[in-house]
């Protein structure tokens, strides 16, 4: 069996986030990230062929989600967001007691406490 490392690229979806997943060599911060793409984070599988087949195992060993965005962290949403526009999003980070929010691309998702945030311009988008 081998232990192979994977990265998951996060994007917009309409309820949810979409995601793809891809193999990669190790969990080094990559340069280049799929256009559309607002998050990624990385994870193991054990992996071991058998008659051809290759047989995975549950993902494991998940990294903190990286963010490209912008944090806001939940004390400081209210101010960040007032309004009527942004009622539901500040009941809700107070009811889910969210650490925080992070803004990405027109969207905004929640945070959790070992998000890792980076700027857009840290990365291609091909």
């Amino acid at each position: 069996m081998a232990n192979v490392t994977y990265i998951t690229y996060l994007y917009p979806g309409l309820l949810f986030a979409d995601s793809s997943v891809k193999k990669v060599k190790n969990r080094k911060i990559p340069k280049e990230l799929p256009k559309g793409c607002v998050a990624f984070r990385f994870h193991s599988q054990e992996e071991a062929k058998r008659n051809g087949e290759v047989l995975r195992g549950e993902p494991k060993d998940h990294s903190p989600t990286h963010y490209i965005g912008k944090l806001t962290l939940a004390k400081d949403v209210p101010a960040e967001y007032p309004g009527e526009r942004y009622r539901i999003l500040r009941t809700n980070v107070e009811c889910n007691k969210s650490y925080g929010v992070v803004h990405v691309d027109g969207n905004i998702w929640d945070a959790k406490p070992d998000a890792v945030i980076h700027q857009k311009d840290e990365f291609t988008f091909v």
